[in-house]
């Protein structure tokens, strides 16, 4: 029964301190489960890191544009983004107005250290602060605007991010230089000016006052020789080339020496002497068929000669063979008388 009784005050405990929890904050149980390093004297805050993009907000109970980040700090003994004790100012910039406005923010926001923590939450890479920061300019045109965030501990030095540039779309502005340029500068005439503006006649003939004149042919030869490209000039060498070839070529000698008489070989070309010169494939085979045909004749007439029948002669007795047989007739007819 004693042992009941012990279980029973136990379990009411334990519910009565659920209920005490689900009524407290529950941002204390969320922090208590997200343990995040923190920043300090031990751990110095040495970089600052903002990830900006347009986006739309609340400014004082209007919807406007603005910029959105997500802002990380590293501290000098952690490689992953730490919790911050400190004061936060946000710095603005844009392209609008001259140089000197430009180079001053248009707006800063500052947050507290008391305040800051509240925009904490546990992102991707760890402990990660959300704010909203409007464009306080008015207008619905393009900005090219610049974000900046410096981080003031309560003991230490301040740190910088980079600058962020975020372009807020809008309605496009021209510049008036390029317009001109593009465009041309409008004039504006007073009413009356077309009084003013002279009268053309429309009866009087055209005046022309360019002419056009035909060149003369003298004109268009001499142009012509200007534009020829100039002859190239012989060379001693070249010439007694020349003249070595044209006298070789005139002369015909029976031996008919052939020898290459080249650009090249200039030097062993005046070295030869009583030398034929080379004659074209064509003359070369001219006469090698006429000595050919002339060859081929002299087989046929010959063949001819050796091949026709000869026709014998009557053999006629000689002088002496005659006259010895005239001698014995006249004996024989005398001793038959």
């Amino acid at each position: 029964m004693q042992k009941t009784h012990i279980a029973t005050q136990r379990l009411a405990t334990a519910l009565l301190l659920l209920t005490l929890a689900g009524c407290s904050n529950s941002g204390l149980f969320k922090f208590a489960k997200h343990q995040f390093p923190k920043t300090g004297q031990k751990n110095p805050v040495i970089r600052v890191l903002g990830i900006w993009e347009p986006a739309s907000g609340m400014n004082q109970g209007k919807t406007c544009r603005g910029f959105s980040a997500q802002i990380m700090f590293f501290g000098q003994n952690s490689d992953t983004p730490a919790q911050v004790d400190g004061d936060v100012r946000i710095y603005v910039f844009d392209d609008q107005g001259d140089e000197e406005e430009q180079a001053q923010p248009i707006h800063q926001f500052d947050y507290p250290a008391e305040t800051w923590n509240a925009f904490l939450f546990n992102g991707p890479l760890g402990a990660t602060y959300s704010v909203f920061v409007p464009y306080t300019r008015p207008g619905v045109h393009e900005a090219k605007c610049s974000l900046r965030i410096r981080y003031t501990p309560k003991k230490g030095f301040p740190a910088y991010s980079d600058m962020v540039s975020v372009v807020l779309p809008g309605n496009k502005k021209f510049d008036d230089d390029s317009a001109q340029e593009d465009t041309g500068p409008l004039v504006k005439l007073p009413a009356n000016a077309a009084a003013k503006l002279p009268t053309v006649d429309q009866t009087a003939p055209a005046q022309h006052t360019t002419s056009t004149r035909l060149p003369s042919p003298q004109e268009i030869q001499e142009q012509l020789q200007a534009k020829r490209p100039k002859a190239v000039e012989l060379t001693d060498a070249e010439r007694r080339r020349i003249m070595k070839e044209a006298t070789a070529r005139l002369k015909q000698t029976e031996k008919e020496k052939i020898a290459l008489v080249g650009y090249e070989e200039q030097a062993q070309a005046e070295d030869v002497a009583d030398v034929a010169p080379v004659r074209p494939a064509s003359i070369a085979r001219t006469k090698a068929k006429q000595s050919r045909q002339a060859a081929d004749d002299n087989d046929i007439f010959s063949d001819d000669e050796t091949d026709r029948p000869t026709r014998r002669q009557p053999r006629v007795p000689s002088q002496r063979k005659t006259s010895r047989a005239t001698a014995d007739q006249d004996q024989s007819d005398d001793e038959d008388f």
